[in-house]
C-alpha cells in the first residue's frame, strides 16, 4: 500500500491493529476558521466538518473494534474507524492511536491515511476488556499555510473490544458396555491463557438430545479439570458438554459424533 504511512511503522509492542472505513473529506484551502465537511461514514451517516480548522484538520468521530478468542502466542484482529479529513490543505500526516488496558496503556499503533492498520495481539497483554483511543495527529499543512505544523489529540469514542482465552475444538466422552444400559461421562478441560494450555476448573452441563437439547447433569471440575458422572440409559442418544462463558474465557459446545 502505498501511502504516507507504511506498515512498517504499524508496530504496537508485537503487533499492529486492523482499521477499515476512514472517509476523507476534501475541502478547498479557505480563510475562514473552518472548514466545509461532507457526508460520509455507513449506511449513509453524516456528519459536518465544522470542527475542521487549519489547526485540526483530521477529525475522527468514532472507533469500533473486534474481539479475540486467544489460542495462541499471538492473535490477529481488525477495527473500523470513522472521521474526515480536510486533504486539500494537507500536505502529510499521520495518525497514532494509543492501546490500554483499564487505565494503563499498552502501546500505540500506526493508522494508514485510509483508515486501515494492522494488529498482533500478543498473549500475554491478557485477559479481559481493551480499547483504543487517543489518537495523535501530527502533520503538515501545504503551502497555501506556509506548511505550519499540527499536532494535536483527538479523543475519540468507542474502540473497546475484548479478549477471553479459548478451549479447546474437543472435550470429553461418553462410553458404554455392549448389552448394558450403564454410561460414564468423563471430561478433562483445558484453556489457554497467558501461560499457554493449563486446566480449567469450572462447570460443565452433560446435555442429550431428544427432540431438543436435555439437561442431563451439571458436572463440577476439579483443579486438574477433570470429572466424571454414572448414569443409565437403555436408549441410545446423541450427547454434548457445554461450558458457559465467562469475561475472560470463551464458552464452548462439545457434540459427541455418533449416538451412545
Amino acid at each position: 500500500m502505498n501511502t504516507l504511512f507504511k506498515r512498517a511503522s504499524a508496530a504496537l509492542a508485537g503487533g499492529a491493529l486492523a482499521f477499515s472505513g476512514l472517509a476523507l473529506v476534501s475541502a478547498a484551502p479557505a480563510a475562514a476558521d473552518t472548514l466545509d465537511g461532507a457526508p460520509i461514514g455507513k449506511a449513509g451517516a453524516r456528519v459536518t466538518a465544522a470542527t475542521l480548522t487549519p489547526q485540526r484538520p483530521v477529525d475522527i468521530l468514532s472507533a469500533s473494534a473486534s474481539s479475540y478468542v486467544v489460542n495462541s502466542a499471538s492473535e490477529y484482529g481488525n477495527i473500523a474507524v470513522r472521521g474526515s479529513a480536510a486533504t486539500d490543505i494537507i500536505s502529510t500526516y499521520t495518525i497514532t492511536a494509543n492501546l490500554y488496558r483499564g487505565a494503563t496503556r499498552l502501546g500505540s499503533v500506526r493508522i494508514y491515511t485510509n483508515g486501515n492498520g494492522y494488529l498482533t495481539f500478543p498473549n500475554r497483554w491478557g485477559r479481559g476488556t481493551f480499547r483504543v483511543a487517543n489518537f495523535r495527529i501530527t502533520g503538515t499543512l501545504n503551502s497555501a499555510y506556509n506548511y505550519q505544523k499540527f499536532d494535536y489529540v483527538d479523543g475519540a469514542t468507542g474502540g473497546y473490544f475484548t479478549a477471553k482465552s479459548a478451549l479447546p475444538y474437543s472435550a470429553g466422552k461418553v462410553r458404554y458396555r455392549y448389552g448394558s444400559s450403564k454410561k460414564v461421562a468423563t471430561i478433562k478441560l483445558k484453556r489457554y491463557t497467558t501461560s499457554g494450555w493449563k486446566n480449567y476448573k469450572t462447570k460443565v452441563q452433560l446435555q442429550r438430545k431428544k427432540g431438543g437439547w436435555k439437561k442431563v447433569k451439571t458436572l463440577k471440575l476439579n483443579r486438574k479439570g477433570k470429572a466424571s458422572y454414572t448414569f443409565y440409559s437403555s436408549k441410545k442418544y446423541k450427547y454434548r458438554f457445554v461450558v458457559k462463558g465467562t469475561s475472560t474465557t470463551a464458552g464452548g459446545k462439545f457434540t459427541l459424533s455418533s449416538k451412545v
